[in-house]
């Protein structure tokens, strides 16, 4: 079973601070003019401004945050003056590095600027902060240790998203993905008991990304794969490996999860089959993958194609040598009905092991 898949791959959930700094803007410049939206900053925010820039520019942080605290105690709740100043005040925490300590104030800037009709902020900023907000959201509820906590905090993630979808009419693929693990990574936090209908809206999101990308990313297979296991839809799944390993023949693990999908289902000659294609690519070459491909021939009946297995792998060394090996090899030739064949293969048996006591494998 694929399990989570945030610990595996790079994944959009965790913030770059490099990403962070160079997408998101300031809703106005220093200038402070919206004409189109008629709203624009007091003198006394316009003026302390310049002071702000000159610290965060010598890279104190702490200064220019103080700085932008002590004009918005002056600022009325709900002016655009506060609002533009909470955006701020985030872009300076980003550029600190503390993105946890970002949210409140993307909170408080979002909320103000929903508040008001025309909005504070154009569009464009406003899912900057939505997409940016959702990642942290996401972020934090991955590092909580408290379950209820991380519940509120994914509830969040999701609405925040949800409302950076309608005011993006193309959604993009990096945007499904980010919305896919984020419902993914939810649902199985209890991986005792996967909540289904999270797991299958994941899924959905990952379908809408696949489409919106001309190559997808690993990532969206993996997360596709993981659904379609947790939802039971095991052909499905099996269908996704085949994709894949044609796609990239020389993973050894794509085979080894494509024949443990086939015995999973019940469709033991297709697990055989994929462990010979593997095989055949230089894959699943052990010993242990050797007789597991005899053990399914046997389970089958397929007798002969398991003698014919374990004589050449006994012999080659792709089998190992041991006594259970040579009563399992004896045995096929039981099934087929063969009594002489089994007692050569005994002989030789006896020949490999003369110190050992012999047991003919068919008595109790």
């Amino acid at each position: 079973m694929i399990r989570s898949v945030v610990s595996h791959h790079s994944s959009p959930l965790r913030c770059s601070a490099l990403a962070l700094l160079g997408a998101l803007t300031l809703a106005v410049t220093l200038t402070a003019q919206q004409p189109a939206r008629e709203y624009s900053l007091t003198d006394a925010t316009g003026e302390v401004l310049p002071k702000f820039k000159a610290a965060a520019d010598a890279k104190n942080y702490d200064a220019a945050l103080a700085i932008l605290d002590a004009q918005l105690a002056k600022v009325p709740a709900d002016s655009y003056d506060a609002a533009t100043l909470y955006q701020i005040k985030v872009q300076t925490l980003f550029q600190k590095g503390d993105f946890s300590k970002a949210i409140e104030p993307m909170e408080r800037a979002l909320a103000l600027s929903e508040a008001k009709t025309p909005s504070y902020f154009e569009e464009r900023v406003t899912r900057d902060l939505l997409h940016y907000l959702t990642q942290l959201y996401v972020q934090e509820a991955v590092q909580s240790k408290n379950p209820t906590v991380a519940v509120k905090l994914f509830e969040k993630a999701d609405g925040t998203m949800q409302k950076w979808l309608k005011f993006t009419p193309q959604s993009t693929a990096d945007a499904q993905l980010l919305y896919a693990q984020l419902l993914y990574t939810w649902a199985v936090q209890n991986p005792e008991k996967p909540d289904l209908k999270l797991i299958q809206r994941a899924l959905d999101e990952t379908e809408r990304g696949l489409h919106l990308a001309i190559r997808p990313k690993d990532t969206f297979y993996v997360l596709k794969l993981a659904a379609l296991q947790q939802l039971g839809r095991m052909s499905e799944t099996a269908d996704m490996f085949e994709l894949l390993i044609k796609q990239k023949p020389e993973s050894s693990t794509y085979y080894q999860q494509l024949a443990g999908t086939y015995l999973s289902s019940g469709q033991d000659l297709r697990a055989a089959l994929t462990i010979e294609r593997a095989q055949a690519q230089g894959h699943m070459n052990t010993p242990q993958y050797h007789f597991n491909l005899v053990g399914i021939y046997f389970n089958m009946g397929q007798y002969e194609k398991a003698a014919d297995l374990l004589e050449s792998g006994l012999k080659s060394g792709k089998i190992e040598n041991e006594l259970k090996n040579w009563e399992l090899y004896a045995l096929c030739y039981q099934q087929l009905e063969r009594p002489l064949m089994s007692i050569e293969v005994l002989k030789q048996a006896s020949k490999a092991f003369p110190t050992t006591g012999w047991r003919n494998p068919l008595t109790p």
